[in-house]
């Protein structure tokens, strides 16, 4: 693919000669770039807004000084100015004739004193003023040396973000291929539309091509910035990408509270009831290990494996078979978690379906509250049984055991001993598939306690405490059997704008303010209230338990108050859970039908696909409900959680 790059692509326009361009500037009406808002109405046509790389504007715009120093002379430092979804580099010029230059949606402007006028692509404007010299196609984005390769999974990203900010250019992606170039590996897509376009990493860079030759976009890290606010991962360097301060953040609030509006809004009861397991018991750190592997191999299928397989194979038989005693032992009081969420869900459902019982002017809080409370001590006994058996598994590890241990701590998937499913097959060959699926998750655990901190225990992700909506059936649906699956990592903020931003087409601005208001409603509850909140409750549990790895002794009392704990901390999440489900509800019911078809086919479009072997998918409509992952074959078994949920329309 890339052995044919030897120019940046070529976009037809009409050739500016460069006396032409200066006549255009003495004759131009045009404003100091203090002004961007000529340059905020122009709009993006024909190729997609594509922002050019800093490093290429500045290139460009050095080489125009040097050339022309009567018109471009004192100019100030390089600016950046995000406008509209597009980022303008630009440099203002303190001279008589107040000369401006800027790159903005892939083009070169320059301004006098009144107007930004377009003088051409970026591509037109490094042949005709640096004779293809100002950056290649083939060298930008590798600066330094190495070229270090990009992931894959930052590949998957990267694209999936362009192809939703994008669709009429990158629509009916084939699977992302992998090539080798030299020592160079490149990742990139095909799209089957009349562009022929494609997308590809290669070299720590982003390229794109729209049918007439691969371009340069800018590096990964600067692509990571400009198209995804820095959240499609972390910079290159090896400090955490995700955290409680992002977690927190009002932006991935915003867009986590409205992609669960969206699951719920457009999916069943049925979709509501996926439900990942690992978000049970989560004070062990795991949520932080796969969001902050430096391989980016966190939200794979095979992540999970591989850690956990990694701590199957050296554990002693005593060790292994704790494991599965307590899987058994947990067994109903997991099942129990699971099933009560039911009346829940099934509640919330009936509200935006409008199926409220005569009497009742919707949801009571108060009643919401109490169920939340029960399942958060359920919750709060499988959290602290687990810590406990931890403990007590670490206190017997030898030295070997924990040698092998540290060597895998502080690194990523790739750099795991890649423990395969045959050499742990001799301890996990006679589990039932619901005690195998215990057993993976505890030791999965163990890994990531003994690797973490408090910090990390703490750590939630956004979509945490929103769970009961649907949302992480459209992110997980399409993983389920299909190991090594990377799932979307940037899904829940892409199509959670949907709903929280009114340019994107698919609700009006007071419809979003409704969905964008949840994030102050939910606020004291969450982290700021100095009395009670979540974040200072899964602190004080997480100290608690991670004080029995010091010592078991008086592990009754930690269990006292991991419980009472706990019993807040179920009040707390189903007041805003009460909250979340009021405002999905006013902001369905006010949809037109249109914005209906529209939502519904957005769902569609991230749910349905192709696999890497070619294998078509769609799993628009959950046809069955789940216990947590696995699909409920026994309906009669949900019949005591959903044939009567009154009870939650009324004062307890």
């Amino acid at each position: 693919m890339f052995r044919q790059i030897t120019h940046p692509i070529d976009i037809p326009l009409e050739r500016h000669e460069k006396i032409a361009f200066i006549i255009m500037l003495i004759l131009a009406l045009s404003a100091m770039l203090g002004n961007q808002a000529a340059l905020a109405d122009v709009g993006c046509s024909g190729t997609p807004c594509l922002t050019p790389s800093l490093s290429q504007s500045e290139a460009l715009f050095g080489k125009i000084e040097q050339a022309y120093p009567q018109y471009f002379s004192s100019a100030t430092g390089t600016k950046t100015q995000l406008i509209g979804n597009d980022t303008a580099y630009f440099r203002n010029y303190a001279n008589g004739s107040s000369v401006g230059l800027a790159s903005f949606q892939g083009g070169l402007w320059y301004a006098l004193d009144g107007t930004w006028i377009k003088y051409g692509t970026l591509d037109e404007a490094n042949r005709l003023f640096c004779n293809g010299a100002c950056w290649t196609s083939a060298s930008a984005g590798c600066s330094a040396a190495p070229c270090v390769s990009p992931s894959l999974n930052q590949s998957k990203i990267l694209f999936e973000k362009i192809e939703w900010l994008y669709p009429q250019y990158f629509s009916s992606p084939t699977a992302t291929q992998t090539q080798q170039f030299g020592n160079d590996t490149a990742h990139n897509r095909s799209y089957a539309n009349a562009l022929s376009a494609g997308l590809a990493t290669y070299k720590g860079g982003l390229w794109y091509n729209l049918g007439g030759g691969w371009v340069n976009y800018s590096t990964l890290d600067d692509a990571n910035k400009l198209l995804c606010n820095g959240d499609c991962w972390g910079s290159t360097a090896t400090t955490p990408s995700f955290t409680m301060e992002q977690t927190l953040s009002d932006e991935a609030q915003r867009t986590t509270l409205a992609f669960a509006g969206l699951a719920l809004m457009t999916g069943n009861l049925e979709a509501q009831s996926f439900f990942p397991p690992g978000k049970v018991a989560d004070y062990t750190g795991f949520q932080h290990l796969r969001d902050n592997d430096p391989d980016h191999m966190g939200h794979n299928t095979s992540f999970l494996t591989r850690v956990a397989n990694n701590v199957i194979y050296i554990l002693n038989d005593s060790q292994f078979n704790q494991l599965k005693t307590l899987a058994v032992a947990q067994q109903e009081a997991n099942n129990l978690y699971g099933y009560q969420r039911f009346p829940l869900m099934k509640a919330f459902r009936r509200l935006v379906d409008g199926d409220i019982p005569l009497g009742s002017a919707g949801l009571n809080l108060n009643a919401v509250k109490k169920a939340s409370r029960a399942l958060y001590l359920i919750d709060g006994q499988i959290s602290f049984d687990r810590a406990l058996l931890y403990a007590n598994i670490f206190s017997s590890m030898d030295a070997t055991q924990k040698a092998y241990l540290d060597a895998m701590k502080g690194k990523g998937w790739n750099s795991w001993p890649d423990i395969t499913n045959d050499q742990v097959q001799s301890k996990m060959k006679a589990l039932p598939q619901g005690t195998a699926v215990a057993v993976m998750t505890y030791a999965s655990d163990l890994f990531s306690w003994y690797a973490g901190s408090v910090e990390a225990d703490v750590y939630f992700c956004p979509e945490r405490h929103g769970t009961y909506f649907g949302s992480f059936y459209i992110k997980d649906a399409p993983a389920i059997g299909h190991e090594g699956y990377g799932i979307n990592e940037q899904l829940t903020a892409t199509a959670g704008a949907a709903l929280s931003d009114s340019a994107k087409g698919y609700v009006t601005p007071a419809q979003a303010a409704l969905m964008a208001g949840l994030v102050d409603a939910q606020r004291n509850n969450l982290y700021a209230s100095p009395s009670a909140n979540i974040v200072k409750i899964r602190t004080d549990i997480a100290l608690l338990l991670r004080s029995l790895l010091a010592s078991t002794a008086t592990a009754n009392d930690i269990k006292a108050q991991v419980l009472a704990l706990s019993a807040t901390y179920g009040e707390l999440d189903g007041e805003n859970n009460y909250t979340y489900a009021t405002v999905y509800a006013q902001v369905y019911q006010s949809l037109s039908s249109d914005q209906v078809i529209k939502l519904a086919d957005l769902r569609h479009s991230i749910l349905s696909g192709t696999y890497a072997d070619g294998t078509p998918y769609d799993y628009t409509v959950a046809t069955a409900p789940y216990l947590y992952s696995a699909a409920i074959k026994d309906l009669s078994l949900l019949a005591p959680y959903v044939a009567n949920t009154d009870y939650l329309f009324f004062e307890p």
